[in-house]
């Protein structure tokens, strides 16, 4: 009986150990799906665009970035926006089209270009004319082909080519478009256009959008990651980001709703995690109860007489 309640506990040891740690694999999958759709589990650093500025900042930015997200797995998406204010578009066409413009490095890793080629940087500097790629659906409402030609302020837009988004949602695609725009009114341009066009450099943002690698996120990485961020949020940028050193770019601040993205996974994760460990915590009284059995077996062979 007792080789076969020790039996019975080793297996139930084991059992368990394989339920704790299947458990923790299903709540860390489900976190990771869940944090993987959120449309804004980002951090945004944006200044004033300024070219000089632009290369004198850049590297300050990504170490201090790099530091909030500490051992998490990341990306740093640079990119430069215009207008320079995340809440207005760019009327264009007569007012009749409102466009973000966005110089992005490698816009293939976030569209597919569907007709024409993607953007050259503008001939400078002083130029007035800038390539530029147009959603394809978007293009197609207003009659636009490559080829094509838009006026929007001091700035004509020639159209180089046409592209779709490769997912609906991602850094390139979310807060971009103002109050009311829809990211199907994103433009892409060549970063280099920005400095060659004066149109474009007066009123333009640089924007470093870090997003964390969803797919190698553990559950213990969470919680750290969620007290760091709302002390970068609230910190002074020419501290926590330059050292001290007169910023070189203007009105530097940070903007990010990953702490409370984060925040929400608290729920999922309660759930995926109660929903394994009760048939565990049963299992665990099953296999105590051979033990407590045995301890409790009267023995056999004495006597009391009187």
């Amino acid at each position: 009986m007792l080789g076969a309640a020790a039996l019975t506990v080793l297996l139930a040891v084991v059992v368990l150990t394989a339920l704790v740690a299947l458990t923790e694999h299903a709540a860390q999958t489900g976190a990771r799906q869940r944090l993987a759709a959120a449309p804004d589990a980002t951090v945004r650093v944006s200044g004033r665009y300024d070219p000089a500025g632009l290369r004198a900042a850049d590297p300050p930015v990504r170490a201090a970035l790099d530091g909030v997200f500490g051992p998490v797995e990341h990306q740093v998406q640079p990119l430069l926006r215009a207008p320079a204010a995340d809440t207005r578009q760019l009327p264009a066409a007569g007012d009749t089209m409102w466009l973000t413009l966005l110089g992005v490095a490698d816009p293939a890793s976030h569209a597919r270009l569907t007709e024409g080629r993607w953007p050259r940087t503008a001939a400078g500097p002083g130029a007035k004319t800038v390539e530029a790629a147009f959603d394809r659906d978007y293009a197609a409402r207003f009659g636009l082909r490559p080829g094509s030609r838009v006026a929007a302020g001091r700035l004509t837009l020639q159209v180089s080519g046409l592209y779709t988004r490769r997912a609906a949602q991602g850094p390139l695609w979310n807060g971009m478009t103002g109050t009311f725009g829809l990211p199907d009114s994103i433009v892409l341009l060549a970063p280099g256009s920005f400095a060659a066009a004066p149109p474009l450099a007066a009123d333009a943002a640089a924007l470093w959008i870090a997003t964390p690698d969803s797919r190698r996120l553990t559950l213990d990485q969470i919680g750290p990651l969620r007290e760091r961020i709302p002390a970068f949020a609230a910190s002074r940028t020419d501290l926590s980001v330059f050292g001290g050193a007169p910023p070189p770019l203007r009105e530097v601040a940070v903007k990010t709703q990953l702490s409370y993205e984060l925040g929400q996974l608290d729920v999922p994760v309660a759930v995926a995690r109660a929903g394994m460990y009760l048939p565990a915590a049963l299992l665990a009284a099953l296999a105590a109860a051979p033990g407590a059995s045995t301890s409790t077996t009267p023995r056999s062979g004495g006597s009391c007489s009187s």
